[in-house]
Order: C-alpha cells, then structure tokens, then sequence
C-alpha cells in the first residue's frame, strides 16, 4: 500500500512540475505575430522583399501579414507552432516573395501533355529577378515515355536541352538548367534547396554572402540539387 502511495505521488509530481514548465515555456516564448516579424526583418536583411524596400520593417511586417491571412496562412502557423516547426513558420514567409522563393511537390504529373515544364519556365523567369527571359517556351515530348524536348527564347539566345521522364516526377536536371541559363547571364544568384521538407522542393534564390547569413539567421540548412 505504501508502495503505491508513493508511486502515485511520483506520477502527480512528475505532472505538476511538467505542467509548470511547459506554462514557463510558454510564457517565455514570443507569440507567432512577433516570431513572424522577426522572420520577415531576418529574412530581408538576407536580401528577400526586395520589392518593399521603401517600407519599414514595421510596415512591411504589417503587408505581409495582410498577405498571410488573405492566403489563410495563419491556420497553418498555428498548426507549425503546435508542432513547434519554427522553420517552417518561417519558410511561409520566404514564400511571400515569389521571385526568390520556389516551393512545389515535385511529384506533379509531369506527364505528356500537361505542359507542367513550361509553365514551371515561366516561373522562373520570375523566380530569376530579372536574369532569364522566355518567349516562344516549347516543351515536345518523342512519346509519354519521353524524352522530353524543351526551348525557349531568352533575349537573343535560343535555350534548349533534353530532360528525361521519371513517371509524373519533375526531373530535377530542369533546375540546373535553369540555374545555368540564369548565371550565364550574368546572374551572382544561384538555387539552393532547403533540407528537409521531404519529395516538396523549396527552392531559394540567393548569393553566397545570402545563403551564408540565411544560414546563419534562420539555421536553414540548404544543398544543390
């Protein structure tokens, strides 16, 4: 009898110093709204928001936050913030910007006739800030087995290359041809992916002294396709 006395008292000690420091920490801890300026002010000293640079921090967290709940993000910052995914509450926000951030599954049917390749080069001629140009986009497959052709026009240089079909799988070579094309023009931006966020691909824009503070600021943890 006393045994168990005394473990059932163990068990009630036990819970009561775990509900005394989960409040602790959740008191200590910033709420999500002051996590995700200092995930936008983070992420724009790395060079992201370009477009915004007339806005201060305070008012660019304000346009971005109106952003996330016209996009009904903020039900998924909760969900992260329950799961304590802090990275990515902040890849979110990364993803407010359209011309440095591209996040996609890369299971996309990609299949012969859904033109998913060509539409994938639009986006990163935006994704590019401005290095890559596309007109005339063709994307010709020799059967739905591929291989698969795709050209563009990029100013005045004819781009063209051969991909290989992998189901309805993007083949990641795509990425370092685009990668290719962009610093051929001049471009001291290259794509990093970040690890860890399964068969999606987050893909970044960035340049080295970038990627190093990302790094550095937000603990990303970032490799070549």
């Amino acid at each position: 009898m006393k045994r168990h006395l005394l473990f059932m008292f163990c068990v009630w000690l036990l819970a009561a110093c775990t509900s005394k420091h989960n409040e602790s920490t959740k008191k200590e801890r910033p709420s999500i709204k002051d996590r995700f300026k200092t995930g936008v002010i983070n992420l724009r000293q790395a060079g992201l928001f370009e477009d915004y640079k007339s806005l201060s921090d305070d008012s660019l967290t304000q346009r971005l936050s109106s952003i996330a709940t016209e996009r009904q993000l903020w039900e998924e910052f909760d969900v992260y913030d329950s799961l304590q995914e802090e990275d990515y509450i902040n890849l979110k926000i990364a993803q407010l910007d359209p011309k440095r951030v591209w996040w996609h599954d890369l299971e996309a049917d990609v299949l012969n006739g859904n033109m998913v390749y060509a539409s994938t080069v639009k986006e990163f001629v935006e994704l590019s800030g401005g290095y890559l140009r596309a007109e005339q986009i063709k994307e010709e497959w020799e059967t739905d087995n591929g291989p698969i052709h795709i050209s563009f026009q990029d100013g005045d240089t004819l781009r063209a290359f051969q991909l290989k079909s992998y189901d309805d799988w993007y083949d990641e070579d795509f990425f370092n041809y685009m990668e290719k094309f962009m610093t051929a023009n001049g471009s001291p931006y290259k794509f990093y992916v970040y690890i860890g966020t399964g068969q999606d691909a987050f893909v970044i824009r960035l340049t080295k002294a970038e990627k190093e503070m990302v790094e550095q600021k937000m603990r990303w943890k970032m490799e070549k396709f």
